[in-house]
């Protein structure tokens, strides 16, 4: 559905000037995220997926399909993040001991798992809580919820939604 026209905006940035290493071109991908592993054993960016220098939007859902997959051990989905605090060696410590995200300071996730949905009889929500060194937001695609906006002629303009896919 977005974007519009199913072209991202964001280049394909391919090439970077000589010299330059493997590692700098990788940061400079707008397209891919950020792959800790090892080179070999990355997915494969979209610099290497098409040669558009604007890709199609299929090319980077492809990408983040990929990307998921190779990575789903350390994604969850279905659950509602209740709150995130900074770990505390003296307080968050795993079953074998202190915690390697309690260690480097990292983080503690209290996630709710079930229940949250729009059913009337929703079961109860269990809480679950997830050490990690590192915290992505990703919250989702943006809403209108019929803001009023206090501008003369706003009820004239158009919403990014409206826009027809041909533009």
């Amino acid at each position: 559905k977005y974007p519009r026209h199913r072209m991202l905006i964001s280049l394909n940035k391919r090439k970077v000037r000589e010299g330059r290493s493997s590692e700098f071109a990788f940061r400079h991908d707008w397209n891919s995220l950020i792959d800790v592993r090892s080179e070999e054993n990355r997915t494969a960016p979209v610099t290497q997926r098409t040669k558009l220098l604007f890709p199609h939007a299929d090319t980077l859902q492809e990408y983040l399909h990929d990307f998921a997959t190779e990575q789903s051990d350390h994604i969850r989905y279905g659950v509602q993040v209740r709150r995130v605090r900074r770990a505390d060696p003296r307080r968050d410590h795993d079953e074998g001991g202190v915690g390697a995200a309690a260690k480097d300071g990292g983080f503690v996730v209290v996630l709710a798992r079930g229940g949250g949905g729009a059913e009337a009889a929703a079961p109860p929500q269990r809480l679950l809580e997830e050490r990690c060194g590192e915290v992505v937001v990703a919250t989702g695609l943006w809403r209108p919820r019929g803001v009023r906006v206090r501008v003369d002629g706003a009820k004239y303009v158009e919403g990014y939604e409206e826009v027809p896919s041909s533009g």
